[in-house]
């Protein structure tokens, strides 16, 4: 076993080129006209590899085809070298250990995890430091080991933490630095930051944590790589003129968290605001700081903190190592569309395990609630608006007048029109709106299409495009979410191909079963009769708390 003496001892080759992060490796052998990246993981068929310090020295754990860890000092690839990152080159926090045999140790207590016991760790941290309802700590713990497979499902939603001063909204994103994968955090983050940070060898090698992001909507940049970043697949491309003219693919997905005192524009974050779970932040009383734990001082019961926050940060990335491989089964949800792909990816991974019960009411909750609220949005009201114009009036041909004054009504619409200003409506309910402004929904959502007939103005609806459209806000607000194992799916298939609906050869079985009815009874259920399946096994293993290969949890999150 190599020992911290033999660790000092290593030469680590050149130093990092911080203008393009690659050096060339000159020792005169086989590697001689090979670049060398300095990378903080890597992964392929056959391994997975993390960047750790040891003792402040840089090197890698790496999982092979053989299935055990590694320490190496770098990897050899037959068109390149990767090195780890030494501690100056990073800007997130690097995962430390003090010694070979710490390392050794939380491996052998990473073997006997399962996502179950780590939950119940996770889950025990964050109430210490947030005192707050259900969903927002479940969705939370969820959340964080998500973080160490978002690689792997290829798609994610965003957490955005919004409150006022005071009500501890950055301390989430602070839990979220210490525990989730890599985690960048900071505040007016660029959308340079990002590419640099996200890099070009792969996707997901961190994640994201942006504090102060009031006016995260004016940065027009940022907000396109974020709308595109909650999936693989979506490279941003750019030149690099440092050393002439070189075009680069930056990635931009991985798992992201925000706080702000409000929530982005609907009209300027339209797409971003479709991407990301809300949830609101008051005033608490967490049993302890999370700032003060952070900083401890000397205070011996912080240090202690710090220790076990950090101790439980190391043991999830082991725990990554040991299961990245694991085949993650593809399962149904009764969602569709953005809902589903907002939970589906979280849902797919505690799928089979005691986590999923505490997950299931929370959600279905917080869609019942999207769905209420998106109901009584303005769009919601022009819809009902058009359909019950289009049956008193028997025709699908609207004069633009009657529109405009079906709106503007102060019977169904409170408001007054706007001073001078016939065209414009003040309303109390949704704002300032105008017949320009209307117009332009009608046609660009609705599908209105403007008539031919010079004599008046008018629009012609499709009565079924209309109902299509009337899904979206007419959706059924006591819905309970829930799930079915369907396939193994394979892992070659990345980011929305994950979530896509296949038809599947060979024998299988697929029940959904429905939840009981009182959601708050969900606990007096046999959670293990809720879902029937009938895998198609791949010769992978399943992450599985009831696998063989794994310890089994008798107790469950409370």
């Amino acid at each position: 076993m190599t020992s911290i003496e033999d660790l000092r001892g290593m030469d680590f080759g050149p130093k990092r080129d911080f203008d393009i992060g690659v050096d060339k490796v000159k020792n005169n052998g086989k590697n001689e006209h090979k670049t060398a990246y300095y990378v903080q993981k890597y992964s392929d068929t056959n391994l997975l590899a993390e960047a750790i310090l040891i003792n402040n020295l840089p090197f890698f754990l790496v999982n092979d085809e053989t299935g055990t860890i590694s320490i190496q000092e770098q990897l050899e690839l037959e068109d390149k070298i990767l090195k780890p990152l030494d501690l100056i080159s990073y800007v997130n926090k690097p995962y430390t250990f003090a010694s070979i045999d710490q390392v050794n140790l939380f491996i052998d207590n990473a073997n006997s995890g399962t996502l179950d016991s780590l939950c119940k760790e996770v889950k025990t941290l964050w109430k210490k430091y947030v005192d707050a309802d259900d969903f927002h700590i479940t969705i939370c713990v969820a959340d964080t080991i998500f973080t160490y497979f978002q690689d792997k499902l290829g798609l994610t939603h965003y957490l955005f933490f919004v409150g006022n001063n005071g009500s501890g909204k950055s301390n989430n994103l602070k839990i979220f630095h210490i525990l989730g994968y890599r985690n960048m955090m900071s505040t007016d983050i660029t959308s340079a930051n990002i590419y640099q940070f996200l890099g070009i060898t792969e996707e997901g090698v961190g994640t994201i944590c942006e504090d102060e992001a009031d006016d995260i909507d004016e940065d027009r940049d940022k907000m396109r790589i974020y709308k595109n970043g909650y999936t693989t697949g979506q490279p941003v491309l750019r030149t690099d003129t440092s050393y002439g003219r070189k075009q680069f693919r930056f990635f931009t997905y991985c798992f992201k968290v925000f706080a702000a005192e409000k929530l982005p524009d609907n009209v300027k974050a339209k797409g971003f605001n479709q991407r990301i779970i809300e949830i609101p932040c008051v005033y608490g009383f967490p049993q302890y700081d999370i700032s003060e734990v952070l900083n401890p001082a000397g205070e011996r019961q912080y240090e202690e903190l710090l220790k076990e926050l950090l101790d439980l940060r190391n043991t999830l990335l082991i725990y990554r190592l040991l299961h990245y491989r694991d085949s993650v089964p593809d399962i149904k949800v009764n969602l569709q569309n953005r809902e589903k792909q907002l939970f589906k990816p979280v849902l797919r991974l505690f799928n089979q395990t005691k986590v999923l019960k505490d997950l299931l009411p929370v959600i279905s909750k917080y869609v019942n609630q999207k769905r209420e609220s998106n109901s009584n949005t303005f769009y919601a009201f022009l819809h009902k608006t058009i359909k019950q114009l289009i049956e008193n009036q028997d025709s699908t041909e609207l004069p633009s007048t009657d529109i405009w004054q079906s709106i503007a009504n102060p019977d169904l619409l409170p408001g007054d029109y706007m001073p001078g200003k016939k065209l414009s409506y003040d309303s109390v309910e949704f704002g300032v709106i105008s017949q320009k402004e209307v117009v332009e929904i009608l046609v660009q959502v609705f599908g209105g299409k403007q008539s031919r007939n010079r004599q008046k103005r008018s629009l012609v609806f499709d009565t079924q495009k209309l109902e299509r459209v009337g899904k979206i806000y007419d959706l059924d607000t006591n819905i309970k979410v829930t799930t079915a194992v369907t396939d193994v799916t394979d892992v070659t298939d990345v980011g929305l191909d994950r979530f896509t609906n296949r038809d599947q050869t060979g024998e299988k079985t697929t029940t959904i079963v429905n939840l009981n009815d009182n959601i708050h009874n969900i606990n007096n259920l046999n959670y293990d009769n809720i879902i029937t399946q009938d895998i198609i096994r791949h010769s992978s293993t399943t992450i599985n708390p009831s696998h063989p290969t794994y310890a089994s949890s008798e107790t469950e999150l409370k």
